[in-house]
């Protein structure tokens, strides 16, 4: 029986690596669509959607003073008009990024070294935490990974076998990984600082690297990304007064961001021991006999135009240490937002995993990484629902998001026809407007002038007094999570309007609390 099915899969040229390879897409393709409605969207994800029913010309005009680049807006605009905007159809879009991800993992890891490499990585990013959460979240983070790992995929190829099918390739998917996030940027550093390093220093290298041809390249990458680059420089001055602006990251930030990439403290703990074994196997070449009897792991390089314990580490290293560095001056790192790191660790940790001469050990280190990562799939799948607490610090982490959806819910559920509802602070527009369905309520933001970062909100006492005078009932839905908004006290605010309310009811949520107040 198993002979005849093992007959038919080599008539269908799949082999055993192929099954692989299916079976571990099946298991990634399961925990990303497992669960991945029930949290309701949050403000982000609102905002995606928001701008997916613009018009392409208006959706260019908003992304334009927003921080990301419209691409992943494009995207999901027509994904919209094909499949709707339900949770579960924005959300899937990333799970189809999410998915295509797992298989360029492993592609890459069969051009640097094997096929067993490039299965193990495809296992690992499958099963972690950090990439399901981005592939349930209807942002362009899982869309960012895919183009980088199709960007160094090409990059290689270039470098073994460059053709001009390659070459457009190689420009076509990195100008769409610019236009996806700003931290492609990053991934063309990597590139770069490579290229250049492997030709400033191996005679052997400027054999075949051809610069000239490599400088037209990023010529054309540039010009074709100028156009966004003007819009970058205008966000840069601008975001220095926005309310967002994120704080200097510290040592801890960057090993939260790991912890985070790996799916736990003793994943990340076994993730360096085994990228540190791909390192050194690599740069020893089995010159050292007590090493090379308990180790053996061999590139596909040609004539050392790939040197993976390089590029791999340089690829980690870049893409968080530069932004971290520039964070020190003018705060831009987030942990979600060098998410193209930890693919490359994952290909360092299958690298070392494969690296290990001993059958037996090896099968115990895949089971021990599989064990460790099915232990922080269930804390992500189960645990956090006991949360009664949000910090905006955890998002990158932690599942439940924000309950707007079941605040929102629990308003139209209870209020009266007229009443008037006033959400604070004034961006939730985006995720309130996504889920209020009813007409015969007002919802209308607190109002509330800007603010500086680490300052106290201060409301309008005359907008409010003027928003308030014609409703005997108020509803106030306020975030609890983000910076600074905790510090605004609201049952305070509606006993010092002209007609005081007292409140009637608080309902709290995962991220929100609910005040209903009646006028005295």
């Amino acid at each position: 029986m198993l002979n005849e099915i093992h007959r038919r899969l080599r008539a269908l040229r799949i082999g055993r690596y192929g099954l692989a390879l299916a079976l571990i897409l099946v298991v990634g393709l399961v925990l990303r669509v497992f669960q991945i409605a029930s949290d309701g969207l949050w403000l982000d994800e609102a905002y995606s959607v928001a701008l997916a029913h613009m018009s392409i010309i208006d959706m260019v005009k908003a992304t334009a003073s927003d921080v990301h680049p419209p691409l992943y807006y494009f995207l999901l605009h027509y994904w919209v008009i094909a499949f709707g905007d339900s949770e579960i159809a924005v959300r899937l879009l990333s799970v189809v990024f999410g998915v295509a991800a797992i298989v360029m993992i492993y592609e890459l890891g069969r051009l640097l070294f094997n096929r067993e490499v490039g299965l193990v990585g495809a296992l690992v990013l499958a099963l972690s935490v950090f990439q399901i959460f981005y592939s349930q979240d209807a942002r362009m983070y899982s869309l960012l990974v895919l183009l980088s790992l199709l960007s160094l995929y090409f990059f290689v190829l270039y470098l073994q076998r460059p053709s001009r099918l390659i070459l457009a390739a190689y420009v076509l998917v990195t100008v769409l990984l610019l236009y996806t996030d700003v931290y492609g940027l990053f991934v063309v550093i990597v590139e770069n600082v490579y290229l250049l390093g492997l030709f400033a220093i191996s005679p052997a290298a400027r054999r075949f690297l051809r610069i000239k041809e490599w400088i037209v390249l990023q010529s054309a990458i540039f010009v074709l990304f100028a156009p966004w680059i003007v819009i970058i420089l205008r966000q840069i001055i601008v975001s220095r007064q926005r309310l967002w602006q994120l704080t200097v990251p510290s040592l801890e930030t960057l090993q939260a961001s790991f912890v985070a990439y790996s799916g736990s403290l003793w994943l990340l703990i076994s993730f360096c021991a085994l990228a540190i074994i791909c390192i050194i196997t690599l740069a020893l070449a089995g010159r050292w006999g007590p090493w090379k009897r308990i180790f053996k792991l061999e590139s596909t390089s040609s004539a050392g135009s790939v040197v993976p314990h390089v590029l791999l580490p340089l690829w980690v290293v870049v893409i968080v240490a530069v932004p971290f560095v520039i964070s020190q001056v003018y705060p831009m790192f987030e942990t979600h937002s060098a998410i193209a790191a930890s693919v490359a660790l994952f290909l360092l940790v299958a690298a070392g995993t494969v690296s290990i001469r001993q059958r037996h050990t090896k099968v115990l280190v895949l089971v021990f990484i599989v064990l460790l990562s099915g232990a922080a799939l269930y804390d992500y799948y189960t645990a956090p629902t006991t949360m009664t607490t949000l910090s905006w610090n955890l998002m990158d982490v932690l599942k439940p998001k924000p309950q707007i959806r079941e605040a929102v819910q629990y308003i139209s559920a209870n209020a009266q026809p007229g009443d008037l509802i006033l959400y604070f602070p004034w961006w939730h527009t985006y995720d309130v407007n996504y889920y209020q369905t009813r007409a015969d309520l007002l919802y209308t933001p607190l109002p509330t002038p800007p603010w500086p970062l680490g300052g106290t909100p201060i409301v309008n006492a005359t907008a409010l007094n003027t928003a308030v005078q014609n409703h005997s009932r108020v509803w106030v839905l306020k975030s609890t999570y983000e910076p600074d908004v905790g510090k605004l006290d609201v049952i305070k605010t509606m006993n010092r309007t002209a007609s005081p309310y007292h409140v009637i009811t608080t309902q709290k949520y995962l991220g929100f609390t609910v005040y209903l107040f009646e006028r005295d």
